[in-house]
């Protein structure tokens, strides 16, 4: 085992825990492994397959992550290779010669694989005698990134009736008892769990003031290191990689949408430079063996705890002080949000995304120990970590309970119906279409509308609240909610967040408190859509564009269509989508001939004209046959300039004309 560690792999010593585990996995023992990212979990089952006979089948769930590990372990003389989608016939027929020779030793396969016979078919021929999991918190649905295919698993240990190793640095307490059972069955695995902890870690948070100077001078701070930017969407990438070089700073941008051989291309001038900055999606960083990274930055808000765990540990793994800098904002969590939602899960697969993004809510807002509320997260306590920005600089703090009452009695007032925005309206007295006044309307003007949506993140950090899956941007209460008014107790939240969103967005916008939900859900739809197209947000509207919306609420198309940015071409792709979210029910579809007639004064005329058709359908005395007219004679009749009963009577005919001619000329007149 030493002597393979040496000559094969080129190390030393093993890191902590790494022989004990390895030992086992030799041993043909189950074997569970939780163990924080850097502690060099592949080794655990790398190594074991080169002293064991046979072959090992390691299923793990992102390609780049196998390719990764097939081109590292081929430098390493290692005969290996991945069965993907995006494996060629070549390179298939290829595994399956070294199979039938029973010349591999490792064989990795995505889960989605698991579901074909043929893969079943090739797996019992092969000579395996050991099945080992990565990222296996992917089986568990309380796990961050669930994956059905990996419930595919515990039937093939069964089937192969070899030994299993499952290995992750992401289970929490719930997580691990579900891998557990549904991997190892009745057997009861050798367990290894090492902690999370990350001590040379710097943690730090901070809202968005201006994302992009705050970037640059953090990266200032950290220069002549190697370090990697978060970003929420591709197209951010590319922006901010440009930023940094156009300053002097060596940055390349990382995601999906880049072909294969320019990402291979970034990843190795990564592993191979100092100094070099990444701008990626979470694409990147996967496997990566970087020890000397100094630096993690998140531009935009994680989407889970589990994933800021898993980003940030790719700093520091030499040992050595780093860093990791998140920027949030209200922005970032409703686009968070909104991909839940629109996103093809089940319904209670959403409700734990929307809980597990409350927790990293609650982590940005938090006003204890980061480390303490990360780390408790999984199930670990300690006192405080003497590492992070708030034991470093505690933040003032106000007691909320009242208002959170105040929040919480009123969503169940309104029957759990309500937008954050709508609720925030009804407290600050705002009457709108929308609002109904009840007994809370206007009991909340102690605080402006900016400052009671910084009560309600931080009532979602505290997981009191959130989104209903019923849909229309409404609130639910929580079980936790619910036991608070059952039984309130004392809750601290941050007042120098609770400040500071107010003071920052408002030299921002321009934009009065009373509009700024809604321009955060509109901002958050803008990098939606952007993000699916893979262009900047600025290139669906720009923010003046947003605030304009936000302010002015266009209720159907014709009033978008007002709205300075809003042309043909993003009315006919955009309209629907903004207008969902301004309006509680989106606006009627309209007929062709309608909407050619949109943004002119013809459209006035014609929904005039629709209106009075309606009300003489059945004659003046409600009681005749029923008569109307085709969308295309109604626009006709709509852009008529000087008209006539002749002209009128003349498009309708006979009948029609003694129906509605007399009322049409009318309206026509009176416009």
């Amino acid at each position: 085992m030493k002597n393979i560690l040496n000559s094969t792999f080129g190390l030393k010593s093993f890191k902590p825990g790494q022989k004990e585990i390895i030992q086992s996995v030799i041993r043909g023992k189950d074997v569970f492994v939780v163990m924080p990212t850097g502690s060099g979990k592949s080794l655990c089952y790398q190594l074991p397959a080169l002293v064991r006979e046979g072959l090992t089948v390691v299923i793990s769930p992102l390609i780049a992550l196998m390719m990764s590990q097939v081109l590292y372990l081929k430098k390493l003389g290692i005969n290996c290779g991945a069965l993907t989608s995006s494996s060629s016939p070549g390179e298939v027929s290829e595994i399956l010669d070294n199979l039938s020779q029973k010349a591999l030793k490792i064989l990795y396969i995505a889960p989605e694989r698991l579901s074909k016979a043929s893969t079943i078919k090739i797996l019992k021929a092969g000579n395996i005698n050991l099945i080992a999991v990565d990222e296996a918190h992917c089986v568990s649905q309380w796990g961050h990134d669930f994956r059905p295919n990996y419930l595919l698993i515990g039937n093939l240990r069964k089937t192969l009736n070899v030994p299993l190793v499952a290995l992750t640095a992401t289970a929490g307490p719930r997580t691990k008892i579900e891998i557990t059972k549904l991997l190892f069955g009745n057997n009861k695995p050798k367990s290894f769990f090492f902690g999370y902890d990350r001590p040379n870690i710097f943690m730090s948070f901070q809202l968005k003031s201006s994302p992009r100077d705050q970037i640059l001078n953090f990266v200032k701070k950290n220069k002549q290191t190697s370090g990697i930017v978060y970003c929420a969407t591709r197209a951010k990438t590319e922006i901010i990689a440009n930023a940094l070089n156009e300053v002097g700073y060596s940055a390349l941008a990382y995601h999906a949408g880049l072909e294969s051989s320019v990402r291979r291309n970034v990843e190795a001038l990564f592993s191979s430079k100092d100094n070099l900055i990444i701008v990626a999606t979470i694409a990147f960083g996967m496997g990566l063996d970087k020890p000397n990274i100094r630096w993690i930055v998140h531009a935009d808000l994680p989407q889970s705890i589990e994933n800021y765990y898993q980003e940030i540990g790719r700093a520091g793994r030499d040992g050595k002080p780093a860093i990791a800098l998140t920027l949030y904002s209200q922005e970032d969590i409703d686009f968070r949000r909104q991909q839940i939602n629109e996103g093809t899960m089940i319904e209670v697969q959403k409700d734990l995304n929307h809980q597990r993004l409350n927790h990293i809510i609650g982590l940005s807002d938090d006003i204890d120990c980061r480390r303490k509320n990360l780390l408790g997260y999984f199930g670990e306590d300690i006192v405080s970590c003497k590492n992070c920005d708030l034991c470093k600089n505690p933040k003032d703090t106000f007691e909320a309970s009242k208002s959170i009452q105040k929040i919480l009695e009123c969503i169940i007032l309104t029957n759990e119906k309500y937008s954050i925005a709508n609720i925030i309206n009804l407290l600050t007295g705002q009457l709108t279409d929308k609002i109904k006044k009840n007994k809370f309307f206007g009991t909340g003007k102690e605080f402006n509308n900016l400052q009671w949506l910084a009560i309600i993140r931080q009532m979602m950090g505290k997981d009191l609240i959130r989104p209903s899956l019923k849909g229309g941007n409404s609130i639910t209460l929580t079980v936790q909610g619910k036991m608070f008014l059952t039984n309130k107790y004392p809750i601290n939240f941050n007042l120098d967040s609770f400040n500071k969103i107010s003071k920052k967005l408002k030299i921002k916008t321009l934009i009065s408190d009373d509009d700024q939900a809604l321009l955060s859900m509109l901002k958050a739809n803008c990098r939606k859509l952007a993000e699916n197209s893979n262009i900047p947000s600025h290139f669906i509207f720009r923010e003046a564009t947003l605030i304009e919306m936000a302010i002015k609420k266009p209720k159907n198309i014709d009033e978008f269509f007002m709205i300075r940015g809003v042309g043909p071409k993003k009315l006919e792709k955009f309209s629907a989508s903004f207008l969902n979210i301004i309006n509680v029910l989106p606006p009627d579809a309209l007929h062709p001939a309608r909407r050619k007639l949109i943004g002119g004064p013809s459209a006035y005329i014609y929904d005039q004209l629709i209106e009075a058709q309606s009300k003489l359908a059945y004659g003046k005395d409600g009681y005749q046959k029923k008569i109307t007219c085709s969308p295309s004679i109604i626009a006709k009749i709509s852009k008529l300039i000087n008209p006539t009963q002749t002209i009128i009577n003349n498009i309708l005919g006979e009948k029609k004309a003694l129906r509605f001619g007399k009322e049409f000329l009318k309206i026509l007149k009176d416009f």
